[in-house]
């Protein structure tokens, strides 16, 4: 994804901004990147940034997914490498089924780079597939699409997984569009990974293993929010 115009200089002054939180020193006499504005294109990008203070689990993100979610009348489909939803987001996601949207979850499979986190993402899966919301398991490898595409109007990509720790803890950012280029481009991101996933049913939940997913998935989602 390439980005053009103003939005450069905002991200330039959030990195400056951290850069400086680290003790380092910002030079703010010039731009490091010279931005151009077309003032016949259409500049329709919002900047998202979480919450500084961990300490009061506030997420601007997270805010607005769950907004997001909420606002949702024909589309919702998220895409997160890492997906421990709590039971709020849960809650929003069947409700959203049950009224009659698209829900679908793209994640990684088995092939996960931590296998503990994607048992803990399993045990999750039962009140959501219940609920009809369906969930995808990219099989080629291991995936680290990080995205939401709503109603087919706009979408958000960007660094924050669906998880506690990306929502309260880390220091992510995402970037909102309702470009029609980029949502398009989103949208077919995600047809291209539904196609080379397994679906999961319930009753493929319902046979997961004892020790792997029941015992060790719920012992680490005791420490989601440190995940």
């Amino acid at each position: 994804m390439r980005l053009e115009g103003e939005i450069i200089s905002i991200l330039e002054g959030v990195f400056s901004q951290h850069w400086t939180f680290g003790d380092g020193i910002a030079n703010l006499s010039k731009p490091k990147f010279q931005t151009s504005q077309d003032e016949n294109k259409e500049q329709n990008l919002m900047l998202v940034i979480p919450g500084a203070n961990p300490r009061i689990r506030f997420s601007p993100i997270r805010a607005f997914k769950y907004n997001s979610i909420i606002a949702a009348r024909k589309r919702i489909w998220l895409a997160s490498p890492y997906f421990l939803p709590d039971d709020n987001s849960i809650d929003l996601l069947v409700a959203a089924k049950q009224n009659g949207v698209d829900v679908r979850i793209l994640t990684t499979s088995k092939r996960s780079d931590k296998k503990p986190v994607y048992y803990a993402s399993y045990e999750h899966y039962g009140k959501l597939l219940k609920g009809g919301v369906e969930i995808f398991e990219f099989q080629p490898s291991m995936t680290h699409a990080k995205l939401l595409l709503i109603d087919d109007r706009w979408a958000t990509t960007g660094s924050a997984n669906f998880d506690p720790r990306s929502f309260c803890h880390n220091e992510e950012l995402d970037l909102c569009s309702a470009q029609p280029e980029l949502v398009k481009g989103i949208k077919n991101t995600f047809e291209a990974g539904f196609a080379q996933s397994q679906r999961v049913t319930y009753q493929d939940w319902q046979k997961r293993s004892l020790i792997r997913h029941r015992i060790l998935g719920n012992m680490v989602n005791f420490f989601q929010w440190q995940l």
